[in-house]
C-alpha cells in the first residue's frame, strides 16, 4: 500500500462552488418562500463553511463509493483551496488516496494504448507537475472509479447531504 496524493481537480469529482455547487437554488428557494427580490434582503454567505461541509462530505462520499482493489481508502485534511480567480481553476483539496501501486501498475499495462493517448499532461496553457503515479491515479479514476461512481450521482448526494441554504443569512432591508 502506498499513499499518492492528488488535487481533487484532478479526480472526476470536483469541489467547484463556482459552476457545480453554487448557492444560487438555495437563495432562489429562499426569495420564492419570502416572495421578495434579491435586492429587498441582506445577504451574509458562509462559502468557506459550506465549502469545508462538502470537503468532509467528499471525503465520506468517496470511501463509500470508490474504493476497490486499486484504491483502498481516502483521507483529506479537508483545507480548501479555493483560487482568488476561477479563470482556469477551482475550489479543491489535497487527497491522500491509499493505493495497490501493483495492481494500479498492472491496469495502466493492461491499458498502455489508452493510457498513453489520455493520460494527464502539459500541453499549451497547462503545465502537469504530477509524478508517475499520480498520473496513474488520475487516469485510474477517471476511467474505473467513474464507472463505480458517476460524476452525476456525486453531485446529487453531495446536493441532498450539504444543504447550501444552512451556509446562508438573510434579512430584509429596513426601508427609510
Amino acid at each position: 500500500m502506498k499513499k499518492i496524493e492528488l488535487e481533487t481537480l484532478y479526480t472526476p469529482y470536483t469541489l467547484d462552488s463556482y459552476g457545480i455547487f453554487t448557492m444560487e437554488n438555495a437563495v432562489d428557494s429562499i426569495l420564492e418562500d419570502l416572495d421578495r427580490n434579491y435586492d429587498e434582503l441582506e445577504w451574509d454567505y458562509d462559502t468557506k463553511g459550506y465549502l469545508g461541509e462538502l470537503a468532509v462530505n467528499w471525503v465520506k462520499l468517496m470511501n463509500d463509493n470508490i474504493l476497490d482493489d486499486v484504491i483502498k481508502k481516502v483521507e483529506s485534511d479537508c483545507k480548501v483551496i479555493s483560487p482568488r480567480e476561477y479563470n482556469f481553476t477551482t475550489d479543491c483539496i489535497f487527497a491522500d488516496f491509499k493505493v495497490n501501486v501493483k495492481k494500479l501498475k498492472e491496469y495502466v499495462k493492461e491499458n498502455r494504448e489508452d493510457y498513453d493517448k489520455n493520460k494527464i499532461r502539459s500541453r499549451d496553457g497547462f503545465i502537469w507537475l504530477g509524478n508517475t503515479l499520480q498520473t496513474m491515479l488520475s487516469y485510474y479514476l477517471m476511467k474505473e472509479s467513474i464507472k463505480l461512481y458517476d460524476k452525476d450521482d456525486y453531485y446529487m448526494e453531495q446536493m441532498e447531504q450539504v444543504f447550501a441554504s444552512e451556509y446562508i443569512e438573510y434579512k430584509v432591508k429596513k426601508e427609510c
